[in-house]
C-alpha cells in the first residue's frame, strides 16, 4: 500500500537500507499513474543516491519497469494523472547517477527510449507553448542537468551513437535544444542563462560523440573522410538540422573555458566538409567579434588549436574567404598566437599564415604592416618540429606569388639553409621549397643563398641516399626533399649568379646521373633542369 512509501524524506533517507532498494523499486514499477505513490518512490531513489550509488544502479539494472517508469516519466505532459514537476527532477536526478555510475545501466535507458523522452522534456522546457507543447516542464537548471543524462545515455547506446542519433530523427532534436530561439526564451527564465551556459558544451558532446572514432590525422583532414555510410548520413543530417549556425551562434554566450567542446565540433565538421566550412561563414564564424573570442590568445590551448584549425581551412579551402579573414582584424591576435607558450597553438598559427598566402598575395602587405614576418621567421628556430615544419610552409608561400616580401624575408635564407637538415623529412622537403620559391620571381635573393651555402645544401639534399639526407625519392608526387630540392635548384638556375655557382660544384654530372633513377618525377624535374641549361649554353 501507499503507508510504506509516504514516510517523511528524512526517514526515508535514515532508514531505507540497501537491501530495501529493489522493494522501492518494484513497489514504483507497480505505482503506475499514481503520481503521489511515484514521487514518494522518486525521492526515496534520490535520497539513496545521495548515499551511495552503487545499490541504486543494481536496484534499477533489477528492475527495468522501475527504469522505464523514470525513463517514461520524463514525457511532459498536461494531464493531473502524470507526473509533475517535481517528480520530473527527481526522475532526471535519480537518471543521472544511475547512467553516470552504469553504462550498461546507460545502454537499458537508451533502449527504452530515454533518449527521446528527454529530448521532449528539454525541448517544451524551452518554448512557450504556442508549439503546442506544454511549456516549463523543467526548471532551467534540469533542463542542463536533463541535457547531461541524455550524454550518458547516448554514449551507452548499445546499437552505437551514430545509430541511435539517427534513430526517430533524434539529431534534429538535438540540434532544436540549442536553436537560438530557444536558448534566448531559456535564457530568459530564472537560472536560465546559466542552463544556457551549460547546454552548449553538453550538446556539442552529444553531437560530436559520433566522430570519437573517426579522428583528423592532425588537422588537415578526416582519418576516415566518410566514416562510412552511417557516418556520411549523420553529416547530412547536421547539415539539414543546421547545426553549424546553432553552435556559431551559441559561441558568443560562453565563457572562454565553455569554448571547448563547440570549437572542437565546429572544427571537426569544417575540417571534414566544404558545405560545413560555408556555413560557418554565413553563420558569421568570422564576424569580428566571434573571431576575436575564439582567437583571444587567453584561451585554452584546445580552443585555440581547433580555432586556427577552423579559420586555416577556410583559408585553404578557397580564395573567396580571404576578404572575411581581412575584415576578421586577427593580426594581433596571430602576432601573439605564433610566440604562443604552446607548441600546437605556435604550430597551427604558422599554418594558417601558410593557408593565408596559399592562393595568391592578397595577405602579403598586411604580413609585412602588422610585423608577422620576423615572427614567422623566428619560428624556424623553434625547439618544436611541428612548428618548423609549419613555419617553412609559411614562408614559401610568401614568396611564391611575388618579390614583394624578399627583402623582409631576406634574413629566412640562414634559417632555412640549416633545416635542410632537420630531423623530420617534410620540414626538409618544405624548407627546399621555401628556398625555392625565394628566388622564383626574381634574382633579388641569389647573392644571399650563394652567401648562405643554399646551392650546396641542396646538392648535399640530392645527392646523399641517406634518409636524413634526404636522398630518396620517394613520396608522393613530387613531396620527398630530393624532388623538392630539385625542382627549387630548377628555378636557381634560370639565375646567372646561382647557375654559375652551382656549375662550379658540378651541378651537370649530379643532376645527368639522376635521370637513371627510375621515378617518373625525379626524372621530369631533372630534365626540367637539363633544358633551362641547355637553353643558355651553359652546357
Amino acid at each position: 500500500g501507499d503507508t510504506g512509501v509516504m514516510v517523511s524524506g528524512e526517514i526515508r533517507a535514515a532508514f531505507a537500507p540497501k537491501a530495501m532498494l529493489p522493494l522501492v523499486c518494484a513497489a514504483g514499477a507497480e505505482a503506475g499513474a499514481h503520481s503521489t505513490m511515484i514521487e514518494h518512490v522518486l525521492r526515496v531513489l534520490a535520497k539513496s543516491a545521495m548515499v551511495g550509488p552503487d545499490a541504486l544502479v543494481v536496484a534499477l539494472r533489477g528492475c527495468p519497469r522501475m527504469l522505464e517508469a523514470l525513463c517514461r516519466s520524463l514525457l511532459p505532459s498536461s494531464s493531473a494523472q502524470q507526473p509533475g514537476d517535481k517528480e520530473r527532477h527527481l526522475a532526471v536526478e535519480v537518471l543521472r547517477v544511475g547512467v553516470h555510475n552504469s553504462k550498461p545501466l546507460a545502454s537499458a535507458a537508451a533502449d527504452m527510449g530515454c533518449g527521446k523522452n528527454l529530448l521532449a522534456a528539454v525541448l517544451a522546457s524551452s518554448s512557450d507553448g504556442t508549439n503546442g507543447v506544454a511549456a516549463g516542464c523543467l526548471e532551467p537548471a534540469d533542463v542542463a542537468l536533463a541535457t547531461e543524462v541524455l550524454l550518458k545515455v547516448v554514449e551507452g547506446a548499445s546499437r552505437g551513437t551514430v545509430s541511435y542519433l539517427l534513430t526517430g530523427d533524434l539529431v534534429h532534436h538535438v540540434v532544436a535544444v540549442i536553436n537560438p530561439t530557444r536558448t534566448a526564451y531559456l535564457a530568459a527564465q530564472p537560472g536560465g542563462a546559466a542552463a544556457v551556459r551549460a547546454l552548449f558544451p553538453l550538446v556539442a558532446k552529444i553531437l560530436h560523440a559520433p566522430f570519437a572514432a573517426h579522428p583528423t590525422d592532425g588537422g588537415s583532414a578526416p582519418s576516415t573522410p566518410n566514416g562510412g555510410g552511417e557516418l556520411r548520413l549523420y553529416q547530412e543530417a547536421l547539415l539539414s538540422a543546421g547545426a553549424m549556425a546553432c553552435l556559431v551562434k551559441g559561441l558568443e554566450t560562453l565563457d572562454p573555458e565553455a569554448l571547448a567542446d563547440p570549437m572542437s565540433l565546429v572544427s571537426r565538421l569544417v575540417l571534414g566538409s566544404p558545405t560545413f566550412a560555408r556555413q560557418m561563414m554565413e553563420a558569421g564564424g568570422l564576424a569580428p567579434r566571434t573571431a576575436a573570442l575564439i582567437l583571444a590568445p587567453t584561451n585554452p590551448p584546445g580552443v585555440l588549436i581547433d580555432a586556427l584549425l577552423a579559420v586555416s581551412q577556410l583559408a585553404r579551402i578557397s580564395r573567396d574567404h580571404y576578404q572575411a579573414i581581412a575584415e576578421a582584424s586577427i593580426y594581433s591576435a596571430l602576432r601573439a598566437l605564433l610566440g604562443h607558450w604552446d607548441p600546437g597553438v605556435r604550430a597551427r598559427s604558422c599554418n594558417l599564415v601558410g593557408n593565408m598566402c596559399r592562393h595568391c598575395a592578397d595577405f602579403y602587405p598586411s604580413l609585412l604592416q602588422q610585423g608577422l614576418l620576423q615572427v614567422l621567421i623566428d619560428r624556424c628556430c623553434d625547439q618544436d618540429r611541428t612548428t618548423r615544419k609549419f613555419a617553412c610552409f609559411a614562408i614559401g608561400n610568401a614568396g611564391f606569388h611575388n618579390d614583394s616580401l624578399y627583402e623582409p624575408l631576406r634574413v629566412s635564407v640562414a634559417p632555412l639553409v640549416a633545416l635542410l637538415d632537420d630531423e623530420e623529412e617534410k620540414t626538409r622537403a618544405n624548407a627546399a621549397g621555401a628556398l625555392g620559391n625565394l628566388v622564383r620571381n626574381s634574382s633579388l635573393l641569389c647573392h644571399e643563398l650563394v652567401v648562405a651555402g643554399a646551392l650546396e645544401a641542396l646538392l648535399k639534399t640530392i645527392s646523399n641516399p641517406s634518409p636524413l639526407g634526404g636522398g630518396s625519392a620517394a613520396g608522393g608526387e613530387g613531396q620527398s626533399p630530393l624532388k623538392i630540392a630539385l625542382f627549387s635548384l630548377g628555378n636557381m638556375c634560370t639565375h646567372r649568379e646561382c647557375r654559375e655557382h652551382l656549375l662550379k660544384l658540378g651541378f651537370w654530372e649530379i643532376i645527368s646521373g639522376l635521370a637513371t633513377v627510375p621515378d617518373a618525377v625525379v626524372q621530369k624535374y631533372v630534365a626540367r633542369i637539363q633544358s633551362k641549361l641547355q637553353a643558355v649554353g651553359a652546357v
